[in-house]
């Protein structure tokens, strides 16, 4: 299949309440022992955005930025809230993309109380990362009933946190889609991504609420989602 360059960009809402378009950028280094990844979703019918990014490293709690509530954002993908700011830029379709924030996340020494109540401290960070091809695009979450794809690239710069900068060169993917995923309605993912999770959120819409699970391996991230109510 081949996209163009304006399917980097947002599209045309579809009908539904939970029709969402997603931005998602992974990354990890180290022999997959640290990473990121970020997440904004855009939800038009409710006039909402989707933000969470986390940084996971040995020995040191997961710190994690998550924002259901975030405004929708008029045009491009520059987010804004209380503790948040967030903008993702197409430098070049389909070969580089910018990834910076400045927010106040939370450092958990537990990763599963991302799906309880979040509690931690309170830790400034701020990512100015650059997400760069190696490879073709590749169909993604077609079998969700989906559009979209993903694409492995290289990542490199930087991320400030309060003790110092931490330097970050390793692979990664970025991934784009846009459609109604079932957050709620059914469990989809790895099968094994809870095992070792690195990152548990909470997810909730319309009194429902699901856990989602990501996992940080050699080969990358996986993640796994379990509707709970």
């Amino acid at each position: 299949m081949r996209w163009s360059a304006a399917d980097e960009g947002r599209h045309r809402p579809g009908g539904g309440r939970w029709w969402q378009e997603a931005w998602e950028f992974d990354a990890w280094w180290d022999g997959g022992r640290a990473g990121v990844c970020v997440h904004v979703s855009l939800l038009p019918d409710q006039r909402r955005a989707w933000y969470w990014a986390a940084l996971v490293r040995p020995a040191v709690p997961v710190v994690v930025v998550h924002d259901l509530d975030v405004a929708l954002p008029r045009q491009a993908l520059e987010l804004r809230a209380a503790g948040l700011w967030a903008d993702h830029v197409c430098e070049t379709p389909f070969d580089h993309w910018t990834v910076a924030n400045e927010a106040h996340g939370v450092a958990l020494d537990d990763p599963e109380e991302g799906a309880r109540r979040g509690y931690g401290d309170v830790v400034a960070m701020a990512f100015d990362l650059e997400w760069e091809q190696a490879g073709e695009a590749q169909p993604a979450l077609a079998g969700e009933g989906l559009d979209g794809y993903v694409l492995a690239c290289e990542v490199h710069g930087e991320i400030h946190l309060a003790d110092g900068a931490l330097t970050v060169a390793g692979q990664g993917a970025r991934r784009h889609w846009w459609g109604e995923r079932g957050w709620f309605d059914r469990p989809w993912g790895d099968a094994e991504a809870d095992a070792g999770a690195q990152l548990v959120l909470s997810l909730q819409g319309d009194g429902r609420r699901s856990r989602f699970t990501r996992r940080l391996a050699r080969s990358g991230w996986t993640e796994r989602n379990q509707p709970v109510g």
